[in-house]
């Protein structure tokens, strides 16, 4: 039974940048929005710890947290940017799935 309270944590640490990348994470029911969005969002995170305004001490990486039930289908939706204006961001990220 797949039913529980999942968390998931989107680690950039590891990337080959000059920074660390600020991470975004976000889990919904539904990918395609042609039939409404009532419900669809389950979860979003942009900073684990917000950063301080000018010195950007914190976490930047992100960590969701919902519940599912056995059989439900659930999109998670990842996305990174750097101060450094490159688009697009690439480089090693860890997404970790756990169910609680």
């Amino acid at each position: 039974n797949a039913d529980g309270t999942y968390v998931v944590t989107m680690d950039g640490s590891a990337a080959a940048v000059d920074e660390e990348p600020d991470t975004l994470l976000f889990a919904r029911t539904l990918c395609d929005f042609q039939y409404g969005t009532d419900g669809a969002d389950l979860a979003c995170n942009d900073d684990r710890e917000a950063p301080e305004m000018m010195g950007m001490d914190g976490d930047l990486n992100s960590t969701i947290e919902f519940t599912a039930t056995n059989g439900q289908t659930i999109y998670i939706f990842t996305d990174v940017y750097t101060s450094r204006g490159v688009a697009p961001w690439k480089g090693a990220y860890t997404l970790t799935i756990s169910r609680q």
